[in-house]
């Protein structure tokens, strides 16, 4: 691969050319002083190094974006990015003092502007960078848990983008015995044995994300068919329990999806929420492990259909299940401590939506990007209103994700433009798209995280558990 032939595919302008061309002149003249790249891979230049370096603008994305290279080397891919797209604002870190001095050369001989950083990763100030949703790039060969570890400061707000070859697994597998990560993993386009591990968030494996002692109570609910609150509980809990939380999925709807969606076979006589419901059986009593490590659900049965019509003739009808919830916490068998509690709703606003409001710290309302469904909205938030008025007065709109997104179809964009600028940040950034493997998973009684984890539709739930993993922390520190 030459020069022209990586202009050509990833589009860099005339200007931009200019400067890559007088970067890597630059770079072979230093070369020949101090050892800025490997001696073997000079022939592969263009390749090997600028090419790898370019691929990470399709995970950074386009405009001004906030990027922290460490130990950029020989820039490399932190001073490339800055040099084909100027728009990016590029902080390049590096303790070697000669390879300093040669990204600042290059800077200078390019006339652009990053800011250069001459110190070790682990003693840089990560404080002035917070509040710019960071993008931490590197191409070190130190290990995933030690880069980890120089990121992990930086990706309160931001992510990071590690270049790996092909022990990747391996990375993966030693850095978790230390680390809770949540993560995507991109293959290379340039080295088919290389990958782009694309981290979301980080936290000790000592301290999972949540550390308050009462679980975070979530209700997955919209009163319209067919949005996907099943398939959002189930991929969201395996994501939680993924990154080391403890959840609980507590299926309230009658169909059941949540529950066979995780493998669990329903059969008569079984105890489910309808016996919780009625008190006639506690969560712990019910619930089954999923197979997935700390996630748990409590299934639901057809008897949940005549559960109103029975409800209506009982004491606190409306606060039957956070009663439940509340018993589980407080006596909950040792070492069985969850930090999220997931209530998947039946698809209308009946007495059991009710009681999951009732029983919730925040509703979580995907909603499908169709013509109506603003007006399905509208009466969902109403119900909000009535309950967090009458019965439970910490009831929060946690946030509102957009579901089956078809960017091909002009429609979901108009949809997702009008919710945006009705609900402002209470529109998750993630929008979860339309996408087969999450519609096949299902059947094979698993999320659809297990099923393809490198499909469209796992790689935007892994973004919202982060997203709502963030949310939470902010919510907590305020």
């Amino acid at each position: 691969m030459n020069s022209e032939e990586v202009f050509r595919r990833f589009d860099v302008s005339r200007e931009s050319q200019a400067r890559l061309k007088l970067y890597a002149d630059l770079l072979l003249k230093w070369q020949a002083q101090i050892n800025l790249v490997g001696a073997d891979t000079i022939p592969f230049l263009w390749k090997r190094h600028i090419a790898d370096s370019l691929q990470l603008r399709t995970y950074i994305g386009t405009g001004e974006k906030t990027v922290v290279d460490l130990g950029s080397g020989a820039g490399l891919p932190g001073l490339v990015l800055a040099l084909a797209f100027p728009e990016y604002r590029v902080t390049l870190i590096e303790s070697n003092g000669k390879k300093a001095a040669f990204l600042k050369e290059a800077a200078r001989r390019s006339e652009i502007s990053v800011q250069i950083i001459q110190s070790r990763a682990e003693h840089v100030d990560s404080e002035p960078f917070r509040h710019a949703d960071p993008v931490i790039i590197s191409r070190a060969v130190a290990p995933l848990y030690r880069l980890l570890g120089l990121a992990a400061p930086f990706l309160e707000t931001g992510r990071a983008l590690f270049h790996k070859g092909q022990d990747a697994g391996a990375e993966l597998t030693e850095a978790m015995k230390s680390w809770r990560i949540i993560y995507i993993r991109h293959p290379s386009v340039i080295d088919s044995r290389g990958v782009i591990l694309e981290i979301l968030e980080v936290c000790t494996s000592m301290n999972t994300v949540q550390e308050a002692a009462r679980p975070r109570i979530l209700t997955i609910a919209n009163q319209k068919g067919g949005v996907g609150k099943t398939t959002t509980a189930i991929n969201l809990g395996t994501a939680l329990a993924a990154v080391g939380e403890s959840v609980l999925i507590c299926d309230l709807d009658p169909q059941g999806n949540a529950s066979t969606g995780l493998g669990i076979a329903r059969h008569g006589g079984m105890k489910s929420t309808y016996h919780v419901l009625m008190g006639e059986a506690t969560l712990s009593e019910v619930l089954m492990e999923s197979g997935i490590p700390r996630l748990y659900c409590a299934p639901s049965t057809m008897d949940l259909l005549g559960a109103e019509l029975e409800l209506s003739e009982v004491d606190r009808k409306t606060y039957r299940l956070e009663d439940a919830i509340a018993f589980e916490i407080r006596e909950r068998p040792q070492g069985r401590e969850y930090s999220y509690v997931l209530i998947d709703c039946p698809p209308s606003l009946n007495l059991l939506t009710i009681n999951a409001l009732t029983a919730a710290d925040a509703v979580l309302v995907p909603l499908q990007c169709e013509f109506f469904a603003l007006e399905g909205l509208s009466q969902l938030l109403k119900t909000v209103e009535r309950v967090r008025a009458n019965l439970n007065p910490r009831l929060a709109i946690q946030g509102v994700v957009l579901t089956m997104f078809d960017k091909r179809n002009s429609l979901s964009e108009q949809v997702a433009q009008d919710v945006r600028s009705v609900l402002g940040e209470k529109v998750y950034n993630t929008v979860i798209p339309r996408n087969v493997r999450v519609s096949e998973a299902p059947s094979y009684g698993q999320p659809v995280l297990l099923y393809d984890n490198d499909c469209a539709g796992s790689q935007a739930y892994i973004r919202l558990a982060s997203e709502i993993i963030r949310r939470e922390r902010h919510l907590r520190a305020a």
